[in-house]
């Protein structure tokens, strides 16, 4: 972490860079899962090397999510860091079946089957991105108190 651990922005960028990540990925899954690899795909949520602003993600929405307690209650209420804190365990698990049904595809003996999972690994892509919109925009607003 650079800048201010207590500061809700200093983690903003990594988050917001996360989110723009998985918009990318969403833009370009066919292309990805065309070229056969889903490592590729891995490499961008950050679960195959550390280049991905998605690595190590859990650290940046914990950062923030302790930072936005800390903001008086006529900044936040209640129910908006309820909702963070739930939806930033949700995106985690999601992007973690994303990449779980990826590397599976691996493993398997027919293309039918590895289809299978690609297509569970996009529906979960796009339950993460959703939630992950949500949520970049909160932490946006909440990075400039």
């Amino acid at each position: 972490v650079t800048g201010d651990a207590n500061k809700v922005g200093t983690y903003f960028s990594q988050i917001d860079a996360g989110y723009k990540t998985l918009v990318e990925l969403s833009d370009r899954w066919d292309e990805y899962m065309d070229a056969g690899d889903g490592d590729v795909v891995r490499r961008r949520l950050g679960t195959v090397g550390n280049k991905s602003p998605l690595h190590n993600v859990r650290k940046a929405f914990e950062g923030a999510l302790t930072a936005i307690g800390k903001l008086p209650t006529d900044k936040v209420d209640e129910e908006t860091l309820d909702w963070l804190d739930e939806n930033s365990t949700a995106i985690l698990n999601l992007i973690a079946e994303v990449d779980s049904n990826l590397y599976s595809t691996a493993f398997v003996g027919t293309e039918e089957t590895s289809d299978v999972l690609r297509a569970q690994g996009k529906t979960a892509l796009d339950k993460c991105l959703a939630k992950y919109a949500q949520f970049d925009k909160i932490i946006a607003g909440l990075s400039k108190v």
